[in-house]
């Protein structure tokens, strides 16, 4: 069906294709990986120490926790891993035993030698779906150990079809004694705790203390409060005092040696501090963090107060340029501050008036994001907060040079010109140097006219910018980059308001610019960038639906192959994810031609149960190169397709395949729904305890590093990366991985699909 549209143009409407048939079989190569290069990986939240050894929890996807070795104060290193779950909430260290809360993946357990050595002693967690929150704390009390913790059920988790395992949500306490004889108490709706100390419970509501005694820890009983002049918080007790700030503005310290009757010893100026995030007391002495806000506002730093001779004195307020600090940790002459731009920081406190910063130790989150431009690499970690400056001249032997820290969550590294990078994905984009690499540079800002919708499109010299700039208008711009300080403005065309789409992604052969919508493809002929123009628009009901990614890693979701068009199909939450091939010969007439059959589906465990937890594969990023398509498969690794009949690519690699070993011959979406319908998965997949235990031996294999992760990590990722020579850099969460082409482009005869 045609139909005209104002600005004179045939808009071809492509009918539903209906439902793309699975693939039973699928006899295909896996994708083999020459070298990786481990990266600073965490969101770091929560810290235990013991003597030199740092005890880390990670707040992102594998490596859960870490044990670092800090006896040499300026060069901390990691001495041990274990793989904790996903999104570690949480931790608390009793006596010589530690415990880490993951969210849904419940309590991990160790225990600490004399020489900082942890050995995992058991595991706790109420059945699936059960949410067990992102807050615990400890008591210890008469020879036994006691854990709180909130939980509330999850309802149809992660296609879970049975009942949540929990019939009441609420306070729970956990007797942990005996690691492998856990006791536990449902204690009600009753808040969950902020913190206890020295025997007491303390609760921060609002702008009230409460405070209960724990002498039954089974039935904690409320025995005062405390009202302070604002809401409340941070809070620290030490040494029977409470510690406030108060409407992250000021300090107010509290006698608590009378649990029954706390009250106000001294009170700091309102306005000492803005943005107080956390606060921890030694002694006399209280530090109060304060986060940087963005690159724009105000820097980040601490605040040290100290109670003397019936005053509390403001001492001294210290910045440190852009961070995000979220908790501080004080052990003797030490402070350990998270920071969730860069990971953990160092401060010696010997002398308490007057903290120095020292060794950090990164823990920068997940890699986004890789771009590449002959030998430089910048790779986006941490939802942009930090940028690792490479130096890919060796693809076997790439190394992070340098670091730019642009202290603004979200935001990316977009683009390469010269020695200069650009940075940020709003109309103001800062200009950043790197001549040398290992001391990055600000060295100007970039303002464009309106709001990019997606990251730069690069042909040769030219950067060509998809823009809003109005309510209902959208402009595609084309700027000559041979001035990289001074980007220069050379073309400029506004689409028909009826054309202000969502556009999410683009691709170009230097001629011809293709940008996909919601709903629609729009053709531009960029021969002369001066002279822009529309030649034709293709509509077809979710075509080209965006994924929520788009500067994440996922940016690049269409490629072009000649006179065929390549867009993904479909986001984390769809079963049968595809690529559409779109014959674009004739743009005023563009076409579906084909869409890439299904594959059986990937799959991951809950950690600690007997259940797959099928999540859906997930296509992200994708490129052309040398006549192949490389996509990035979240959950499966790099799939690989032969596109040498351009309208018809076939899958010939997939770095997931050696997974599909484990399970039967005729593993489908299909197969996998009614397997968990039945209540008992693995029995329902043949899946016996050893045969399910071979996941360990083909991760190790895909990934020989010797730490401990969670199975089939090893493989996800955002992005494609890019290209060396004959070499395939891909950014995964914890790493960069380097595959030789040569090694990987070999169709298999037998490729069915």
């Amino acid at each position: 069906m045609l139909a005209l549209l104002s600005c004179g143009l045939l808009l071809a409407f492509f009918p539903s294709t209906g439902q793309i048939p699975e693939i039973r079989s699928l006899d295909i190569q896996g994708v083999k990986r020459l070298a990786f290069l481990p990266t600073p990986h965490g969101w770091p939240v929560s810290v235990a120490t013991s003597g030199n050894h740092v005890l880390l929890s990670n707040g992102e996807t594998w490596r859960g926790l870490q044990n670092i070795n800090w006896r040499d104060v300026s060069a901390p290193h990691i001495e041990q891993t274990f793989d904790t779950g996903n999104t570690n909430a949480a931790m608390v260290m009793l006596g010589n035993r530690v415990y880490v809360l993951a969210n849904y993946h419940g309590i991990t357990m160790f225990d600490m030698d004399a020489d900082g050595k942890l050995t995992r002693i058991g595991r706790w967690r109420l059945p699936p779906p059960a949410d067990h929150g992102r807050m615990m704390v400890g008591l210890q009390r008469d020879g036994r150990q006691y854990l709180y913790l909130s939980i509330k059920p999850e309802g149809n988790w992660k296609d879970w079809p049975v009942n949540p395992a929990i019939p009441e949500p609420g306070l729970y306490m956990l007797d942990v004694t005996d690691a492998k004889d856990i006791q536990v108490y449902h204690l009600g709706k009753q808040p969950m705790f902020s913190t206890i100390a020295e025997g007491y419970g303390y609760i921060i509501q609002g702008s009230r203390l409460d405070i209960y005694a724990l002498d039954r820890p089974t039935s904690p009983r409320r025995i005062s409060g405390y009202q302070a002049t604002g809401n409340i918080t941070g809070l620290s007790i030490e040494q029977g005092h409470a510690w406030l700030t108060v409407q992250g503005s000021s300090l107010e310290l509290i006698d608590v040696n009378e649990a029954y009757a706390p009250r106000l010893l001294a009170q700091s100026n309102e306005g000492d501090m803005r943005h107080a995030t956390s606060l921890a007391a030694q002694g006399d002495w209280a530090y109060v963090l304060e986060s940087g806000i963005g690159y724009d506002g105000p820097d980040g730093g601490m605040h040290v107060f100290h109670w003397h001779d019936g005053q509390l004195q403001h001492i001294r307020h210290a910045t440190w340029g852009r961070s995000n600090m979220q908790r501080i940790t004080l052990a003797g002459n030490a402070a350990y501050v998270t920071d969730q731009y860069y990971g953990l920081w160092r401060f010696d406190i010997s002398q308490p008036d007057l903290p120095q910063r020292g060794a950090l130790f990164m823990s920068a989150g997940e890699n986004q994001q890789l771009l590449i431009e002959k030998n430089i690499g910048l790779l986006n970690l941490e939802w942009g907060g930090t940028v690792g400056i490479l130096d890919a001249s060796d693809p076997l032997h790439i190394g992070i040079k340098g670091y730019y820290r642009p202290g603004r969550f979200d935001d990316y590294a977009v683009g390469i010109s010269g020695s200069y990078f650009y940075y940020g994905k709003h109309a103001s984009r800062r200009i950043i140097d790197i001549h040398d690499p290992a001391n990055p540079t600000e060295a100007g800002e970039w303002k464009l006219p309106g709001q990019p919708l997606m990251p730069p499109q690069k042909w040769r010299h030219l950067f060509y910018e998809w823009l809003r700039t109005g309510k209902q208008q959208i402009s595609l711009l084309a700027f000559d980059m041979g001035n990289p300080l001074h980007p220069r403005q050379i073309g400029n065309m506004i689409l028909p308001e009826e054309l202000s789409l969502a556009f999410g992604s683009s691709a170009t052969d230097g001629q011809r610019m293709f940008a996909v919508a919601d709903n629609g493809i729009v053709s531009v002929d960029i021969s002369d960038p001066a002279r822009m123009q529309i030649t034709g628009i293709y509509s077809e009901q979710g075509i080209g639906a965006r994924a929520p990614y788009t500067w994440q890693g996922s940016g690049r979701r269409t490629a072009l192959n000649g006179d065929y068009l390549y867009v993904i199909q479909g986001a984390e939450d769809m079963d049968s994810p595809h690529i559409a091939v779109i014959d674009v010969s004739d743009t005023k007439h563009m076409r579906r031609v084909h869409n890439t059959a299904d594959t059986p589906p990937a799959f991951q465990d809950d950690w600690f149960d007997e259940r797959l937890l099928h999540q859906g594969d997930m296509l992200n990023d994708m490129v052309i190169h040398d006549g192949k398509l490389y996509v990035s498969d979240y959950w499966g690794g790099i799939r690989i397709y032969d596109c040498s009949i351009p309208f018809r690519p076939r899958l010939s690699h997939w770095e997931f395949q050696p997974y599909l070993s484990l399970l039967p011959a005729d593993w489908s979406r299909q197969r996998y729904k009614e397997a968990v319908a039945s209540g008992k998965l693995h029995k329902s997949l043949n899946l016996d305890t050893e045969k399910w235990e071979q996941r360990h031996v083909i991760g190790h294999r895909l990934w020989d590093r010797p730490l401990e992760y969670h199975p089939g990590y090893e493989l996800f990722g955002w992005n494609i990366g890019g290209f060396v020579g004959q070499y395939l850099l891909q950014p995964k969460l914890g790493g960069i991985a380097v595959y030789r082409i040569s090694d990987t482009v070999t169709p298999s005869d037998s490729t069915k699909n």
